[in-house]
């Protein structure tokens, strides 16, 4: 390359504050396959464009970041080799109260219907994004007011399950899972600890069957539960009330009922150092795997049937609502885990008193 006519590069370090919607109107502009231009921007960061003069190539990298995308340009010899892995992103609403706000942006993010984004939000894992850079995955987690993990899905372990009671599929499943050397035993129908292959092979063959289910372990949440407190630890009174933020004047009447809930939803990636943490701290805890298992929601008390109506209405068909709701009344029909908290927040706001449990028949 001659000195005198040096080439440049643009790259695409992050989708930034960027929305597919913005990006549209930009490769339609650059005569760029939209779907191409796309893919390349979440899977930053990325070289755009090679081979640009010294004017143009600034003008180019200030287009892109009109629009949100984190951009610059460079000489061609000292762009970087880039080899981010490709990975698929989950995320977790902690605080249901910011579910409208977070939806909106998921929606924005990934350039679909606000419906649709709620969607994918009711499942369990809420596995949002597939095949991106974890670059995006960042830039997902600083938009939204909620928990964003994500993970190499060839590099994960997973958990399979074998669900319902058709013996042949079970029977199959053993079989194929033995010709690549997965221990197992009479009638097991959760199997642990797959790796990528094993887990893809499995699926591939039957997942038209319907019965069974296929989930990242990495994506995975724990339920924290104190056992006990190490007496040998001191202050471990005062970690309690420090780290969970428990009021001192309860602590007494938690120890009296242990075990008890520490902490709702702890993801996979986090539950081995948060078990340590409180183990430091005097408190010995216990984890329990959650499951996609429906809710039922459950009202002990109403002030206002017009206001409890009101919300309960949006979770629950008008014509499964008694005339009046007499209380305790548990609703009929399931609801994600997503929709029982949201549900709960709600009714509480409009002064009812509600929980939700596991939903049996």
């Amino acid at each position: 390359m001659s000195a005198s006519n040096p080439q440049y590069a643009v790259v695409i370090t992050s989708i930034g504050n960027a929305s597919p919607a913005r990006i549209k109107p930009v490769a339609e502009k650059l005569e760029m396959p939209y779907e191409f231009m796309l893919r390349l921007i979440y899977n930053a960061p990325v070289v755009f464009v090679r081979n640009l003069d010294a004017e143009s190539a600034p003008k180019a990298a200030a287009l892109l970041r009109q629009i949100g995308l984190e951009a610059t340009h460079m000489p061609a010899e000292e762009v970087p080799v880039y080899q981010n892995p490709r990975v698929d992103v989950s995320l977790y609403l902690h605080d249901v109260l910011q579910l409208p706000a977070t939806v909106k942006s998921l929606a924005e993010f990934i350039g679909c219907p606000y419906q649709e984004a709620m969607k994918v939000l009711n499942n369990y894992p809420a596995l949002v994004l597939g095949g991106v850079s974890p670059a995006t995955a960042e830039a997902l987690a600083s938009r939204v007011n909620a928990e964003v993990t994500y993970a190499d899905p060839t590099q994960s372990a997973y958990t399979l399950e074998v669900a319902g009671t058709d013996r042949m599929v079970l029977h199959q499943v053993h079989r194929t899972l033995s010709t690549m050397g997965v221990a197992l035993e009479p009638g097991q129908q959760l199997f642990r600890g797959l790796t990528y292959t094993q887990g893809q092979t499995v699926w591939k063959k039957f997942q038209s069957t319907g019965a069974i289910l296929l989930m990242n372990q990495s994506f995975e949440r724990y339920e924290v539960l104190l056992d006990a407190l190490d007496q040998s630890v001191p202050g471990h009174r005062r970690q309690l009330v420090n780290l969970t933020g428990m009021p001192e004047e309860i602590v007494d009447e938690v120890l009296e009922n242990l075990p008890v809930q520490l902490e709702a939803s702890v993801s996979a990636q986090h539950i081995e150092q948060k078990l340590k943490d409180y183990q430091t701290a005097g408190l010995l805890c216990s984890s329990r795997r959650l499951t996609n298992t429906p809710r039922q929601l459950m009202v002990d008390e109403i002030q206002s049937q017009e206001q409890a109506r009101k919300v309960l209405s949006r979770f629950v068909p008008a014509d499964q609502l008694p005339h009046p709701i007499r209380t305790p009344w548990q609703a009929p029909v399931p609801l994600s885990d997503l929709m029982a908290r949201y549900a709960v927040q709600e009714l509480e706001a409009a002064g009812c008193d509600a929980d939700y449990e596991d939903f049996t028949l």
